[in-house]
């Protein structure tokens, strides 16, 4: 599981954020989603839920369903800091994606149960929340949008909390048999083989993967590499190197040596 995608902003961008992820035929022209585009494929929108918010009625339009959900959101958030400022942002949006293996063993509402108990995890406390999950891509993932107040008026802005999410992801992960991302920054702290090295996507490789359901062409490479690296470990010690960057070349991987100004090869240091 990974927890990703986070955003916040104006009213109006969570309108749309919202409209987004409501829309089966979504083409949201804001500059915040237009990363998450739809893909082809069959069913987009797979199940909808909200928590302490009117639900989602199949015959309202999803314009009119995210505006009430935005302003539910904003009424609460008043609400609960009644003489108070406003939280820079009324509103969070997350997205939980599952991997392909669990998605095939997941329906729609366990995904969405899943997510809940996320939410629960990192941000305690009620709020107004709309899940909704969409299943237009390889991994199958829920969209979160959630008032950042609690019914305490706490305002949840926490510093890093990708940390938390993925210490929460990992709980599921664990509790629920699902599978286990291997590389987490949250995790290194106490297993530094876990520290991310970078093969887990970053956030525009993650939404690309999300968008078209194909391998990035970082993923590939770093296959490519991989195989390139088992090629050289047949061949004698002292030439597996050459053997690496021939491999390399049939695979259409060109090298290039980075020599800094003081004409020394910058990169990680060989062990000897």
């Amino acid at each position: 599981m990974i927890a990703d995608a986070k955003l916040t902003g104006s009213i109006a961008t969570g309108i749309s954020v919202a409209r987004y992820m409501l829309d089966p035929d979504a083409k949201q022209q804001d500059s915040d989603v237009k990363t998450m585009q739809k893909a082809e494929s069959s069913e987009r929108v797979l199940h909808i839920e909200t928590a302490l918010a009117n639900p989602v009625l199949i015959t309202d339009s999803p314009k009119a369903s995210a505006q009430s959900f935005i302003f539910e959101i904003v009424d609460w958030n008043q609400r609960n800091r009644p003489g108070k400022k406003a939280p820079q942002s009324q509103w969070e949006h997350r997205v939980i994606s599952f991997h392909p293996s669990d998605s095939q063993k997941l329906d729609a509402g366990t995904a969405c149960k899943l997510a809940r108990e996320s939410l629960d995890m990192v941000a305690p406390g009620q709020r107004p929340a709309l899940f909704v999950v969409h299943g237009d891509t390889a991994h199958l993932h829920v969209h979160m949008l959630y008032a950042t107040v609690n019914e305490k008026g706490k305002i949840f802005n926490l510093h890093q909390d990708y940390r938390i999410w993925e210490q929460a992801m990992e709980s599921l992960e664990i509790k629920h048999n699902l599978h286990r991302v291997d590389k987490r920054l949250a995790c290194a702290d106490r297993d530094s083989k876990r520290i991310a090295d970078g093969t887990n996507p970053g956030k525009a490789e993650f939404r690309m993967i999300q968008r078209t359901g194909e391998p990035s062409c970082k993923q590939r490479l770093r296959e490519l590499i991989d195989e390139a690296i088992t090629e050289s470990m047949y061949a004698p010690k002292t030439k597996q190197f050459a053997q690496f960057l021939a491999s390399l070349r049939s695979k259409k991987i060109s090298v290039s040596t980075n020599i800094q100004s003081t004409n020394t090869v910058a990169g990680p240091p060989v062990p000897t």
